[in-house]
């Protein structure tokens, strides 16, 4: 905790680091304006257009090996602000810059890029400047904050893409408060590599760094499936329009939210095995969907779904800073985002191919879906147990 004594005003700290955290679900911002971009660029495949929201995780794949490589040369408060500044800059690119999909694909880099830089950072100026006790406090209103964001951007883009498409990246304007807020209240700090030189630097990260990424690669890959294919189970049984698949994914959101505040004391008690609570949540979400012959019952599962978010994450960067130095922290935590970022892309490659051996009917999915995740709850319960218990006889 080097720089406590650089902080000038703490609360305002936590308050820019969180509004940082808003900004991490940031690729949601285009998916109200989809179809309309589809309709502006007719001769674009669509499924072209459908991976554009997706498109900025596989640019923070690199943004996070950069953050990785640049902790030894650049400050996090510098790295971390030029994360938000991309965010920032979408706004006024895509509002005036939008004539083309190439365009359109430059910005999505351009954002997952920012993503990449300030992901890891943030979390490693978590670590440098606030005890393990606070930590966890801080990273569960953290993924309230991140859900938050999200639903901000489908809310305000969808309404901003109803005057037209482009105006859908306004939205984003809101990372200048996060921009402003860090340029004053977040701490300066050295380079990894200049403030502990014996250790190595950034990239000497703990071995248990690893489980982590593990468990959160599953854990992503798992909870990616309610929102891959909530929309089928709906049509397929004629549970409303494409319209509630939207609330569906509104109420999936607020779960992460609403599991915030109950994040730090079920670690408290529970530590590492708080990562069963995330895939028993993921089990009888999914298993509610599969069941639901009603709207309302979709609802259910998809709040105790999004409710599972909100105990894995923090779990894993939590853990990957508390078992990390201070200057190892960042690139312990770029290891978690990236190996979430690996489970998004291959989800649905993994469990829709995987369910299929079984059945080609879509709602199958949430059954196979719940089954493996009680299966994964039992293999995570047994791996933290063993891993933990070799690190007490090291």
């Amino acid at each position: 905790m080097e720089n406590v004594g650089k902080v000038k005003n703490k609360k305002m700290m936590t308050l820019a680091i969180l509004f940082i955290s808003a900004l991490e679900m940031g690729g949601m911002g285009l998916q109200p304006a989809l179809a309309s971009i589809q309709a502006s660029f007719p001769d674009a495949p669509a499924t072209l257009i459908q991976t554009m929201s997706n498109f900025p995780g596989f640019a923070m794949l690199i943004g996070c090996l950069i953050s990785t490589l640049l902790a030894t040369k650049v400050s996090k408060k510098v790295l971390c602000q030029v994360g938000v500044g991309c965010y920032a800059a979408i706004a006024f690119l895509g509002f005036f810059f939008h004539g083309s999909i190439l365009q359109l694909y430059a910005w999505q880099i351009v954002l997952g890029l920012g993503f990449g830089l300030l992901m890891p950072t943030s979390n490693g100026i978590i670590a440098e400047n606030y005890d393990e006790s606070q930590r966890g406090a801080i990273m569960g209103i953290q993924n309230t904050f991140t859900n938050g964001g999200g639903i901000y951007l489908t809310f305000v883009g969808g309404m901003l893409a109803a005057i037209n498409w482009h105006y859908t990246y306004l939205a984003y304007l809101f990372g200048l408060i996060p921009l402003v807020l860090g340029c004053i209240y977040l701490p300066k700090d050295k380079p990894a590599a200049k403030a502990d030189k014996k250790s190595g630097g950034h990239l000497n990260i703990s071995k248990k760094t690893w489980l982590y990424g593990g468990i959160i690669f599953v854990f992503i890959t798992s909870y990616t499936v309610f929102g891959s294919n909530v929309s089928f189970i709906i049509n397929d049984r004629n549970l409303g329009s494409s319209a509630m698949t939207g609330t569906a994914m509104s109420i999936f959101l607020v779960g992460g939210m609403l599991a915030g505040p109950l994040f730090s004391p079920t670690e408290r008690k529970l530590h590492d095995y708080t990562f069963c609570c995330a895939f028993l949540l993921l089990t009888v979400g999914f298993f509610i969907v599969y069941m639901a012959s009603s709207l309302v019952m979709v609802f259910v599962g998809a709040l105790v779904t999004g409710l599972s978010m909100g105990f894995a994450m923090p779990t894993a960067l939590l853990g990957c800073t508390n078992c990390n130095t201070v200057e190892s922290a960042t690139a312990g935590c770029a290891v978690a985002h990236m190996a979430g970022q690996i489970g998004t892309v291959l989800s649905a490659i993994i469990y829709t191919s995987a369910a299929s051996v079984f059945s080609s009917a879509s709602d199958f999915r949430f059954l196979f879906a719940s089954i493996a995740c009680a299966v994964l709850c039992v293999l995570v319960a047994v791996a933290v147990t063993i891993v933990n218990r070799a690190g007490s006889k090291a």
